[in-house]
C-alpha cells in the first residue's frame, strides 16, 4: 500500500537537513512506515552558489542551475524531462505502436494523438522544449518504423510519410502548455 510518494524539503543550513532526515525516519517508523533510501538524499542546491549546487529528480523532471539568456551572470533554475522517464516513456510508445501496427489506421492515429497530448500537456513546460521535440521526432521514427512493417512491402518514403504526419493526419506537434513572464498574459478586468 502507498501512503505518501514525493516531496522536497529545503532548508538554509546543511545541519537543519540532516537533523530533520534523521527525526523524519523515527517519525516514519513509528507508524511502521520507512523512507525509501535509494531515492532520498541531500543535495546542495541554493542560488548563491550555482555552480557548486547539484541536481534532483522530482516528478518526471531534473531540476538544475542555468545561465539566462539575457544576462548570462545571472542563472536561474530550469527543468527538464528526467532521462529515464524520457527512455521509459519511448519503451512504452514502441511496446504500444508494435502492438497496435495492425489496427485500422484511423483508431492508430486517433489514440497516437491522445497520448501525445498527454504527453505535451505535462512535459511541454517552459525550458523544456528540447527534450519535447527530441521526443517528438524519436515518436515519429518509431511510428514510422511499425507502420512500414505492416505488410510486405514498405508503405511509406520518409517524404510522403513526413507530409502525412503533419498535414493529413494533424499530429500535434509540442507547444508550451505553460505561461511565464515572456508568454502573453491573460487579459485583466478592471474596474472603475
Amino acid at each position: 500500500m502507498r501512503y505518501a510518494d514525493d516531496i522536497i524539503v529545503g532548508f538554509e543550513y546543511q545541519w537543519e537537513a540532516e537533523n530533520y532526515l534523521g527525526k523524519l525516519k523515527g517519525r516514519l517508523a513509528k507508524f511502521s512506515l520507512s523512507l525509501a533510501e535509494e531515492k532520498s538524499a541531500l543535495v546542495k542546491f541554493n542560488r548563491w552558489e550555482p555552480d557548486d549546487s547539484g541536481k534532483f529528480t522530482f516528478l518526471g523532471y531534473e531540476f538544475y542551475w542555468a545561465r539566462t539568456l539575457k544576462n548570462p551572470n545571472h542563472k536561474m533554475i530550469r527543468r527538464r524531462t528526467c532521462k529515464k522517464k524520457f527512455r521509459g516513456a519511448l519503451a512504452e510508445m514502441k511496446k504500444w505502436i508494435k502492438e497496435a501496427r495492425n489496427w485500422p489506421l484511423c483508431m492508430i492515429l486517433s489514440s497516437l494523438r491522445l497520448k501525445l497530448r498527454g504527453y505535451w500537456n505535462y512535459y511541454s513546460v517552459l525550458g523544456n522544449s528540447t527534450m519535447t521535440w527530441r521526443y517528438h521526432a524519436a515518436v515519429m521514427r518509431l511510428v514510422f518504423k511499425w507502420l512500414n512493417r505492416r505488410s510486405q512491402r514498405r508503405s511509406f518514403t520518409w517524404t510522403k510519410f513526413s507530409e502525412l504526419w503533419t498535414k493529413a493526419w494533424q499530429i500535434p506537434a509540442p507547444r508550451c502548455v505553460e505561461q511565464g513572464e515572456s508568454s502573453p498574459q491573460q487579459p485583466s478586468l478592471a474596474l472603475a
